[in-house]
């Protein structure tokens, strides 16, 4: 309740970008313009959020997830074959899928 009263403060209903807007039948970027698409996007529009960061800090964070999603994949394919080993012998091959 408290996410759709933040949004709707006085109760009445408004157009929220990239949330909810009245698209009108005629007009500029009317349900005609658009070839009669329903398509929620055409009329709603997206959010973009700043997230406060420069070009820089934004490559620095990028490179140090990139680099812990590395360390993640190694890790997985690690315990992947781990996996793969102990279930050929629990089955009783001696071959390592």
């Amino acid at each position: 309740m408290d996410w759709l009263t933040s949004r709707f403060p006085d109760r009445v209903y408004t157009d929220v970008v990239g949330l909810c807007k009245v698209a009108k039948l005629n007009g500029e970027d009317g349900i005609k313009d658009q070839d009669y698409s329903l398509n929620p996007g055409r009329y709603v529009g997206v959010v973009i959020e700043d997230d406060r960061l420069a070009e820089d800090e934004f490559k620095a964070e990028m490179l140090k997830l990139n680099s812990e999603l590395s360390k993640l994949n190694a890790e997985a394919y690690n315990l992947e074959k781990t996996i793969a080993e102990n279930l050929q012998r629990l089955v009783g091959k001696n071959e390592v899928i």
